[in-house]
């Protein structure tokens, strides 16, 4: 069966109302076409930081790899962390350089908060498609899955989103269409 989402998480609340409309929807007829819009929420804030979660879900044993830390510096200042607040602090204008930067370690633990966070988005979406599978309507459905944008955990010394960086611009977009085999 499909995989349950952690109940708590807005997520999960939105897969189990995206599941709930397509029961009823199932139960009423089948024969009609449906459009159902669900947002997930994902990759955004709050990040759970708390180390149970991240036992719990795999997510402690996460460290930056030597190559990934060549990314990690500002390549037109300083080489040290930019943190999220000095990121916005610049744009705004409003940073003073004694509040402090994240280090290494600190955006290790953002990281694996955004884990944790993927992997309950990645549990609530399963949940969904299973339900599509369990009323019979997956052979029959187009599924389409786009995110709205990239964000930086680190990579190149800032974090966030709103920059012209690679991993600010990748957006998935996928698209599932039963009708449309892969023809070799």
């Amino acid at each position: 069966g499909p995989q349950s989402p952690d109940p708590a998480t807005f997520d999960a609340v939105v897969a189990d109302a995206g599941s709930a409309w397509l029961r009823a929807w199932h139960n009423r007829t089948t024969a009609t076409p449906f459009f159902l819009m669900v947002g997930f929420h994902g990759g955004h804030k709050p990040w759970p930081l708390e180390p149970a979660i991240h036992q719990a879900l795999h997510t402690d044993f996460y460290t930056l790899e030597q190559s990934d830390l060549q990314l990690w510096r500002k390549p037109y200042a300083t080489g040290r962390m930019t943190s999220l607040e000095q990121t916005a602090g610049e744009l705004r204008g409003t940073w003073r350089e004694e509040s402090g930067e994240r280090t290494v370690g600190e955006f290790e633990q953002i990281r694996r908060g955004y884990l944790v966070n993927e992997q309950r988005f990645d549990a609530a979406l399963s949940s969904l498609l299973g339900t599509l599978r369990s009323i019979g309507a997956w052979e029959r459905t187009v599924v389409v899955f786009h995110g709205d944008h990239g964000l930086s955990l680190g990579e190149y010394g800032v974090a966030g989103k709103g920059k012209l960086l690679d991993v600010d611009t990748r957006v998935p977009l996928l698209i599932r269409a039963p009708y449309l085999r892969h023809r070799r």
